[in-house]
């Protein structure tokens, strides 16, 4: 977080206005998993900015097999 300033969330947000006005559709699903605190406090933070719709696909779990289960086949 040391690092974290008004430049650092200026980039952010131009990514993720660049992510949504040219790709709002490349991503199908992102599961993070096993995040440290801090990201979980950024995203957060951050999630304000992202597209509704991307935030839909977004989720973050501590325990990833039985998010995963649903997407992947066990074997």
């Amino acid at each position: 977080m040391g690092m974290w300033n008004k430049q650092t969330t200026g980039f952010v947000k131009k990514a993720t206005k660049i992510s949504a006005d040219y790709y709002p559709e490349i991503m199908g699903k992102m599961i993070v998993a096993n995040a440290p605190t801090i990201f979980t406090g950024i995203y957060s933070l951050i999630k304000g900015w992202i597209d509704e719709k991307t935030r839909k696909k977004i989720s973050i779990v501590g325990n990833p097999i039985k998010v995963l289960t649903e997407f992947c086949d066990v074997d």
